[in-house]
């Protein structure tokens, strides 16, 4: 289970760094069609941070495993983060003006 935390982690990480270069990974992957439905350069500012956090706590997750107390932490901010993920998606500002 920690390899597999350990691996998302550097999966997050890598679509991190994508996202600074503006381009996509991991967002639409299956679903091209979804991408011409948003202005990624303004999603990607808005989701790269939210992508390293995402990372950051993956490897601390995977890393810790007897720390139980700091991965309930890190589990929460993850939830958190991933709420954060869903208000980007459904948020108008991201949307392409059709």
């Amino acid at each position: 289970m920690d390899a597999l935390f350990i691996l998302c982690g550097i999966a997050c990480i890598v679509e991190t760094v994508m996202m600074l270069r503006g381009k996509d990974f991991l967002l639409f992957w299956g679903y091209p069609d979804r991408e011409k439905e948003f202005d990624l350069p303004a999603l990607c500012k808005a989701e790269w941070w939210l992508f390293a956090i995402d990372g950051v706590l993956c490897l601390i997750i995977g890393g810790a495993s007897q720390y139980t107390k700091l991965n309930m932490v890190c589990i929460g901010l993850a939830f958190a983060t991933l709420v954060g993920h869903i208000v980007n998606f459904r948020n108008p500002k991201y949307k392409k003006k059709k």
